[in-house]
């Protein structure tokens, strides 16, 4: 018996079980998903290839697969947590104009390359109010042995954050005809076994020392949007994945695409210009690293299938209002 619950908890552990549920799950909601999404990043000076657990490709509207008008990129890495660990979420003690958090920033939005554009984000925005906002996690074992650490986490929170620069990189493509690029929606998910607690906000040292149990100091949640800051290492892997898009003005369909816009009867203000983002994302400016690279969902395994809907929905509501320039 002993052995029995060793080689399980084994194989438990390594979240392979919890990878390939995921998987079945976004499969189940209309997505193709792969294992192991590859990017490189500078380690100690020496470029290595790292990976998140699952890539998934969706392409709206989700009912008509003859009628594509957008496509949608899930990253997924998944972390295997036994019953007796709690994830623990500090809530974001700003004031509102002052939060780091920005709503509708979750799911990423790439048009700036296409010839259609996403005239409505308020769905984005509804998105974002399904969350609670936390800005800072860590991992609290109970039982016989507790302990306190945040570096699963924190691994977890590294691997998609360095990973979306490469995907967007991979997938914003220069077509032969400006028709053949079409908007793309990103979302990056950490899904994990683990109870996810937001702590209240009026805790301090002192309830802490007067609790009896961690449930007396937060509230169970499904799903939590974590604000996972960037240092300068990261700065320098965007500029790193980016460099190519530094001169793009002279590329004929990036001409040709602004063009449309100085045209269109749409207002497109001149950040938003193919050239003027790519420039931006070359320079890993705070603005586009904030905006694509720093709001992440930690989710519940028992909650991810509602989390996938709740996308879907937001995803589809926007791909109604895609217009073209």
């Amino acid at each position: 018996m002993a052995d029995s619950k060793k080689w399980k908890s084994k194989l438990l552990s390594s979240s392979l079980p919890l990878e390939y549920e995921v998987a079945k799950i976004l499969v189940s909601k209309g997505f193709s998903v792969s294992a192991d999404y590859t990017y490189s990043r500078n380690d100690t000076g020496l470029h290595k290839d790292f990976s998140v657990d699952i890539s998934a490709i969706a392409f709206p509207p989700f009912s008509n697969e003859h009628k594509i008008s957008s496509q949608v990129e899930l990253l997924v890495e998944c972390k295997y947590r036994d019953e007796n660990v709690k994830w623990l979420f500090l809530p974001d003690p700003n004031k509102p104009d002052y939060s780091h958090f920005t709503i509708g920033n979750t799911i990423r939005i790439i048009d700036q390359f296409s010839s259609s554009f996403i005239n409505s984000t308020k769905p984005a925005q509804k998105f974002d109010d399904l969350f609670e906002y936390a800005y800072k996690a860590t991992e609290m074992r109970l039982g016989e042995s507790p302990s306190v650490y945040d570096s699963e986490i924190k691994h977890g929170l590294m691997q998609l954050q360095y990973a979306l620069p490469a995907l967007f990189n991979d997938r914003i493509s220069f077509g032969n005809h400006v028709d053949d690029i079409e908007p793309i929606f990103i979302c990056p998910i950490l899904v994990t076994s683990a109870d996810l607690i937001l702590l209240n906000s009026k805790n301090s040292v002192s309830t802490i020392y007067s609790a009896d149990t961690i449930n007396d100091l937060g509230k169970s949640v499904p799903y939590i949007l974590l604000y996972h800051d960037y240092g300068p290492d990261f700065r320098n892997h965007c500029q790193n994945v980016f460099a190519d898009f530094a001169d793009l003005e002279d590329l004929p369909i990036i001409v040709e695409l602004e063009e449309m816009r100085k045209k269109s009867n749409d207002k497109f203000y001149d950040f938003e210009y193919p050239s003027n983002f790519g420039k931006s994302l070359s320079l890993a400016t705070r603005y586009l690293l904030n905006k694509y690279f720093t709001q992440i969902i930690i989710c519940n395994i028992n909650a991810f299938p509602a989390l996938i809907d709740n996308l879907k929905k937001a995803i589809s509501d926007m791909n109604r209002s895609i217009r073209k320039i």
